[in-house]
């Protein structure tokens, strides 16, 4: 019972914790109309808009 289980860490954490893949946008404010898809592959992104229109 004193067997270690396997979890997969590696010593590298730059990209430790839950990482988004994809981001699915409908219908809010700037990006209305249509489906706008951002495939991040759980690296990092910045999303900006302009704000109230």
């Amino acid at each position: 019972m004193s067997e270690a289980i396997a979890m997969g860490f590696v010593a590298d954490d730059r990209l430790a914790g839950f990482r988004l893949q994809r981001l699915e946008v409908f219908n809010w404010g700037t990006f209305d109309g249509r489906i706008w898809t951002l495939k991040l592959g759980g690296k990092n992104g910045l999303l900006t808009g302009d704000i109230g229109f």
